[in-house]
């Protein structure tokens, strides 16, 4: 099984840590990185194969380079890399795409499984209706965001598998971007249409899997002295680690605040960052914005080591045991008919100032701007 993620230099721990995590953890296992830089970086190690985001083959790569950051630029990589390594791998006939800062800590055997008689697998936010007051707001966020989530997907090398990833492609390379006025957002939300456009699409509701900050409201993590991490009474498969200090620690704070073992499992997961070089590898630079930087002579911002970062919590001694499932079911809250503030967004910054932007000699400017971004990445680059 060929394992698939995306990162770039300053986030080469995060990868690391889920490299070593899955070769430990998913027999026959290799785990290849697309590496967002100009050339690979000395630390890029512990991979089974690592490629540069150049030589992916998607069209027009050094205008997106030039013209997008890091985040922006990630949205377009992942079904570029799937098929570059269906067509590099070939004795390989099961793939799964992983976000970096994800980790493994149980067999993938039912990922396996479902790969020999499915052409895609696919894992949603939630898996059930919820009962808690945020849950009319969460859900919303589903509706606007995507229904799955885009940090894992599992292709089985078929000719619809194939045909799913040049669709889905040919949609990131041009709007894989956050719009939300034409119900954009970034490579996910595509995911929405898969079911309908493809044969052979399993929706992975298995709760072990793909536990996150989103599903922390329905997923209980026990540690058992025998299986460790837990969920609903089976291993931990896999947990994502999105919005670690952010949104992350506000779901634990508001779904698990008692539940020590989660907080455990992160404090856990930071200390495998730290071993895998995070406050080292966290200030550097992007090799593009580096030769962008040079030209402007712009310094860069130092971030923070990893424990000034996040909030740190003590390691629990004792691990906390939930009630069962079926001593925990909430109340049914009647949700009230309120008017819902928080959808109501202000405009994008461009159309607030519509008149000055539609001026022919502002468009003029910015369209030479953009060519010479484009000029200075094609010149160092090949350097």
């Amino acid at each position: 099984m060929i394992i698939c993620t995306v990162t770039a230099a300053n986030h080469l721990a995060f990868a690391k840590v889920l490299a070593k995590s899955a070769n430990v953890h998913v027999k026959g296992s290799k785990v290849v990185l697309c590496l967002m830089e100009n050339q690979i970086h000395p630390e890029a190690t512990g991979f089974y194969d690592v490629v540069l985001i150049k030589d992916l083959g998607i069209p027009n790569v050094d205008s997106h380079i030039a013209n997008k950051n890091i985040y922006e630029l990630s949205q377009i990589i992942k079904p570029y890399l799937l098929q570059y390594a269906f067509n590099r791998y070939g004795e390989e006939t099961k793939f799964v795409y992983l976000d970096a800062d994800s980790r493994v800590y149980s067999s993938f055997e039912e990922i396996d499984n479902l790969l020999d008689r499915q052409n895609i697998v696919l894992t949603p936010h939630r898996v059930k209706p919820q009962n808690h007051p945020n849950a009319i707001t969460e859900e919303l966020v589903n509706l606007k965001d995507g229904v799955f989530q885009v940090g894992f997907i599992g292709l089985s090398k078929t000719t619809e598998a194939q045909r799913f990833l040049k669709w889905w492609a040919a949609r990131c390379h041009d709007y894989a971007i956050v719009d939300r006025s034409r119900g954009l957002f970034g490579d996910q939300k595509w995911l929405n249409l898969v079911p309908c456009f493809f044969k052979g699409v399993y929706i992975l509701r298995e709760p072990a899997y793909h536990v996150a900050s989103w599903n922390l409201s329905q997923r209980k993590l026990k540690r058992d002295p025998e299986l460790g991490y837990t969920v609903g009474g089976k291993p931990l498969v896999f947990f994502h680690f999105s919005g670690m200090g952010k949104w992350l620690d506000k779901s634990i704070a508001l779904h698990a605040s008692k539940n020590g073992n989660v907080q455990n499992l992160v404090n856990e997961y930071k200390l495998d960052l730290k071993n895998s070089g995070y406050d080292d590898l966290i200030n550097i630079l992007w090799d593009f914005e580096k030769i962008l930087r040079h030209e402007a002579n712009q310094q860069p911002v130092v971030k923070p080591p990893l424990e000034q970062a996040a909030i740190e919590e003590p390691l629990i001694s004792e691990f906390v045991q939930e009630p069962d499932e079926e001593e925990e079911s909430e109340p049914v809250i009647v949700q009230r008919s309120e008017p819902i503030i928080e959808l109501v967004e202000s405009a994008p910054a461009d159309r607030q100032f519509g008149q000055f932007w539609n001026k022919g000699w502002i468009i003029s400017i910015w369209d030479q701007i953009k060519a010479l971004k484009t000029a200075l990445i094609n010149k160092f680059s090949r350097k």
